[in-house]
């Protein structure tokens, strides 16, 4: 028998050894590790509560006589996931209701046959399936999917979306383990004035509208001149028809808008003066047990390599090389 307590920022757990096989006590001793390394890494962090519960999830969902036939890995462990998945707050039963931009590749984009694409989509198509549901995009422009997951919309959201202080402790959406680290990028055209970060000051800089990187970069220059868009595409007409200088967005956006757009290489990528930061799907805060089914899933994507595949698939693999080094 296993019993699971939790009191302020600790998790206690009695297993009563005898009742497990060797191979389970193998794999207790394996999670328990687990939850000592994320307590750890993230001890005195906002992140603390939520690595315990994603954790001690993990352990209930390991262990639990109640589940579906085991699922092995690459690593080799045995993960007893339920299948589907039992959810009490969806937004619509039985359907994971997902908000997308469409307009962030290779992220989220539209193909030409008229069907959404890109390693996003995947991802939330993947994690559909292994919770037993059907997935339902719904298409709306990046300032509204916040507020939209605040009016109880959606169950899922945001391509990706930073970590900062005032998101980990907003309380309006939940945020899952990281699946990617941004950096922040400016793309200029190369035969322009702007051949540094700082040569942004006192020039119009174009950004889209309701995004970090542009908030972030805005605030870090201060000389600059914000000009807010409202989509990607249209950034990079700013910067092609010299309405902007500049345009503030995320590295693997502005290596893909290049791709797309800049085939006789008018444009360049200059990168900013600021730190990286993790990027997070975005959860409905009325569904914490989505949030826990989630981030064990990419827990279990990220050590099979799925995540990495998916990024290869769509020639995004840096997009998740520096998960390592902050310890996911």
């Amino acid at each position: 028998m296993m019993l699971m307590s939790q009191h302020g920022s600790s998790c206690i757990f009695f297993v009563r050894m005898g009742r497990y096989r060797a191979a389970r006590t193998s794999r207790l001793h394996g999670a328990l590790r687990l939850v000592r390394q994320k307590a750890t890494w993230l001890r005195g962090s906002s992140g603390f509560l939520l690595a315990l519960v994603f954790s001690c999830g993990l352990l209930v969902s390991t262990f639990s006589t109640a589940r579906a036939a085991p699922e092995k890995g690459m690593t080799g462990i045995d993960l007893l996931l339920p299948h589907p998945w039992p959810m009490h707050n969806l937004v619509r039963s039985g359907t994971l209701t997902v908000a997308t931009t469409a307009k962030d590749p290779p992220r989220t984009f539209v193909r030409p046959d008229g069907e959404l694409d890109g390693t996003r989509v995947t991802l939330f198509r993947q994690i559909a399936h292994d919770l037993g549901l059907h997935v339902e995009f719904v298409r709306i422009d990046w300032a509204a999917i916040l507020p939209g997951l605040l009016a109880n919309r959606f169950d899922m959201a945001c391509e990706g979306v930073q970590w900062s202080p005032d998101r980990l402790g907003a309380g309006g959406f939940l945020l899952t383990r990281p699946v990617t680290v941004s950096h922040v990028v400016v793309l200029v055209p190369r035969a322009g004035p702007v051949k540094a970060w700082s040569d942004l000051n006192g020039r119009r800089v174009g950004g889209i509208r309701g995004e970090t990187e542009f908030m972030v970069g805005i605030a870090a220059l201060k000389q600059a001149t914000p000009i807010a868009l409202i989509g990607q595409q249209e950034g990079v007409l700013a910067v092609m028809n010299k309405q902007v200088e500049g345009l503030i967005i995320d590295e693997t956006s502005a290596t893909a808008l290049l791709k797309q757009n800049d085939p006789d290489h008018t444009l360049q990528i200059i990168r900013a003066d600021l730190p990286t930061a993790p990027e997070s799907l975005c959860v409905n805060a009325r569904e914490p047990e989505l949030l826990e089914a989630v981030d064990i899933l990419l827990t279990k994507y990220r050590v099979e390599g799925l995540l990495a595949r998916i990024n290869t698939d769509y020639g995004a693999a840096d997009d998740i090389d520096a998960l390592g080094a902050i310890g996911y």
